[in-house]
């Protein structure tokens, strides 16, 4: 999901001191903090935009039916609590990513719920182990200190990519077969992770000691590309769709958030 497309709100994007929701708003906003104070599952699931994201490798929530499944995954005593001490007053907005309540880690609001930026206890623990999984794919000499960031595949072809994370360090991985992740990857370039625009973009920016280098922004438009860049100054792109890393490669039994 992009957020630069979401519905524009009559806001500043640094956020609003003197605007109070007109009345609209403030109904929606005191019945999504209602629905999660109150823990009506079916009613804040009908106030989201699907598909929801979670924080990869947890799976997008599709539709309400499975929003209504995993809300009480999600939706833990904590997040409530803040709710329930909230007010339609407290939130501010801010230009087109819409409305959130100070510190934006929580829910983001845009006449509907755009993104759940709380990660409760559960999913983090559900994340820690899907994380776990799938790093356990991999050549063991790639995998302590690493964390899953996302995954894609080419759009026009069979190649499987990775983005781990180490700290502020980045690493993209590449392999032509889904089926050897095992061994060494067929491309290993390492980099970094910065934002730009007022959308706050993430740039992901990778090379190696020959001089090859890649882009990829995977909130850019679609399609989503990886830009290439050679020594000899020549350029390609490759069109890469975001998948699921378990999808394409073998894995032993596990619980997902499904």
């Amino acid at each position: 999901m992009l957020l630069a497309v979401l519905p524009v709100t009559a806001c500043s994007d640094h956020g609003r001191k003197d605007k109070e929701p007109d009345s609209l708003t403030e109904e929606a906003l005191d019945g999504l903090m209602r629905s999660i104070a109150e823990g009506k599952a079916s009613a804040f699931a009908s106030m989201c935009d699907y598909p929801l994201p979670r924080p990869y490798p947890l799976r997008a929530i599709e539709d309400s039916a499975m929003m209504v499944d995993y809300f009480p995954v999600m939706v833990d005593d904590s997040l409530r609590q803040v709710m329930k001490n909230a007010s339609s007053d407290d939130w501010e907005c801010f230009g087109w990513r819409g409305w959130t309540l100070p510190g934006r880690e929580y829910v983001w609001y845009d006449g509907g719920v755009q993104y759940v930026t709380y990660e409760s206890e559960a999913e983090k623990g559900l994340r820690s182990i899907l994380a776990r999984e799938e790093l356990e794919t991999l050549n063991p000499e790639y995998r302590e200190g690493w964390s899953p960031v996302s995954a894609m595949t080419e759009r026009e072809g069979g190649k499987l990519f990775r983005i781990d994370s180490s700290g502020d360090s980045y690493r993209l991985m590449q392999f032509e077969d889904a089926g050897k992740t095992g061994g060494n990857p067929d491309l290993l370039l390492t980099g970094t992770m910065h934002r730009e625009g007022s959308a706050q973009l993430s740039v992901y920016c990778f090379g190696d000691s020959t001089g090859v280098s890649v882009t990829y922004i995977p909130d850019g438009e679609e399609p989503l590309r990886l830009w290439f860049s050679y020594p000899d100054g020549a350029k390609d792109e490759v069109r890469v769709i975001p998948v699921y890393w378990r999808d394409y490669v073998k894995f032993g039994k596990s619980k997902e958030n499904q």
